[in-house]
């Protein structure tokens, strides 16, 4: 039986199929022009990806941008990620330097989701669950390769790991070199839909990879990612245009 949770009446684990907006900019001002225009969109999620803030050693601003975000975002799930230079972010920070941004943010009340990357260690993680579990919101361990796409047995392997590492969501993001790549992550997916008991976000990457963000849900993906203006991964597709297609395609015809 599939693990479910409700975050602001969106339900995870049923089968539906989310589209979150990133939020990349780089400065305040940008931050809460941009922010208040994704709000008008009115996304399913939304996710401030921290590590694109240009002032990201300034904890006090940080928190300031959080409070802001809190106030917009009352029906909003809110993604916080600090995506590590590695796995195709822009944030060197170390662990140490992470965790203490991670205590502020959860001591905001502004996120839901911390997204934790799985090359981060075993220690690491259960120390970053257990500081998560004591304001009792959600953690998604992820697994970004911006140069290829693994074997199918590796990605489903991966997945399995998000589970087994203690995450509420498991992620996995690839870039394709070749059409196949793209019909090897969605058959991965299906295939760890079948084993896995938490929700599951997967994708395929870059322009070869796009069917991957409309069509996810058919194999067991709940979450899509969108673009406003600038783009925090290769391949993403406009928010008003990918809804749309959506609708179209699927009729909330997702795995459940």
């Amino acid at each position: 039986m599939k693990k479910s949770f409700e975050i602001k009446g969106k339900e995870f684990g049923k089968g539906n199929y989310w589209i979150c907006i990133p939020l990349v900019s780089k400065d305040i001002p940008t931050i809460v022009e941009d922010l208040n225009k994704i709000i008008e969109l009115n996304p399913d999620l939304i996710e401030w990806r921290v590590d694109f803030f240009e002032e990201l050693q300034d904890l006090d601003k940080i928190i300031g941008v959080l409070n802001s975000i809190k106030a917009l975002t009352i029906n909003i799930p809110v993604i916080f990620t600090c995506r590590d230079i590695t796995e195709g972010g822009q944030s060197n920070l170390n662990n140490d330097a992470k965790y203490r941004i991670f205590q502020e943010a959860l001591n905001t009340g502004a996120i839901d989701f911390l997204d934790i990357e799985m090359m981060s260690g075993v220690d690491y993680i259960a120390r970053v669950r257990n500081l998560i579990a004591q304001y009792d919101k959600k953690m998604i361990l992820s697994y970004h390769n911006f140069h290829k796409t693994p074997s199918k047995r590796f990605i489903v392997e991966k997945l399995m790991e998000g589970e087994r590492l203690g995450g509420d969501i498991t992620k996995v993001a690839l870039m394709p070199n070749k059409s196949n790549d793209v019909l090897k992550l969605l058959s991965a997916t299906e295939k760890a839909w079948e084993n896995i008991k938490i929700p599951m976000i997967t994708m395929s990457m870059g322009e070869l990879g796009k069917v991957s963000r409309i069509w996810g849900s058919a194999f067991g993906s709940e979450v899509t990612f969108a673009s406003m203006d600038q783009i925090s991964a290769p391949g993403q597709i406009n928010f008003r245009l990918l809804k749309e297609l959506i609708e179209i395609i699927s009729k909330g015809g997702g795995k459940s």
